[in-house]
């Protein structure tokens, strides 16, 4: 079974409202691409240690706003890139679904925020 991109029920439990949650999403739909666009660059250039880093605080937003599936790809790349054998193909591979999955889990924030009218 596939995790949701966006449980809202788990996001109110974790932050104390559904205004909270709001607040943190319209935020974080906001930030998002200009981390994404950071961490692609660092990806790039091959940083693994600082890409590690970087996914590790995306893991630690993923999962205190319901972003299930997020969290859950990020552990995986964050546990690969802590592997010294790691291959770099099998990062390849990982980070290729990570960004995959940002952008959906992004467009899913975006459209429940303009479901519920806040911008």
């Amino acid at each position: 079974m596939q995790h949701p991109l966006l449980d809202t029920t788990v996001g109110v439990s974790s932050s104390g409202s559904i205004i909270f949650l709001q607040e943190i999403l319209r935020l974080l739909s906001i930030e998002m691409p200009q981390d994404l666009e950071g961490i692609e660059l660092v990806y790039l250039r091959k940083e693994f240690e600082r890409l590690k880093q970087l996914v590790h605080k995306m893991r630690s937003s993923a999962l205190y706003i319901g972003t299930i599936r997020l969290e859950q790809v990020c552990q995986s790349l964050e546990n690969l890139l802590s592997d010294p054998m790691a291959q770099e193909k099998e990062v390849s591979r990982l980070y290729q679904q990570f960004h995959l999955i940002v952008e959906q889990t992004l467009r899913t924030i975006q459209g429940w925020l303009h479901d519920k009218k806040i911008s």
